[in-house]
């Protein structure tokens, strides 16, 4: 699993493109609202999107086979949810 951060997205662009692809697929939102939403988690802090990924040899950028929002439980600091988890 890998964080969707801004670091990635620079260096593999399709991988935001593919996680909103996977989330549309499942609920159905405007691309812009989704981007926004999956920007607004990508912060380096929680909330953040993770994207599950297989690296093939043949292809430059990872492809995408699921995703998940993790965020934190306000009374209880040592605690995760865990949402929006789809493949």
């Amino acid at each position: 699993m890998l964080v969707l951060d801004e670091a990635l997205c620079l260096r593999h662009p399709g991988v935001k493109e593919q996680c909103c692809a996977i989330l549309n697929a499942e609920w159905s939102r405007s691309a812009a609202l989704r981007r926004r939403t999956l920007d607004a988690s990508s912060a380096g802090s929680l909330p953040a999107v993770t994207a599950l990924v297989q690296w093939f040899p043949d292809r430059p950028s990872p492809s995408v086979l699921g995703t998940a929002r993790v965020t934190p439980v306000p009374a209880e600091a040592a605690a995760v949810w865990i949402e929006s988890v789809v493949s």
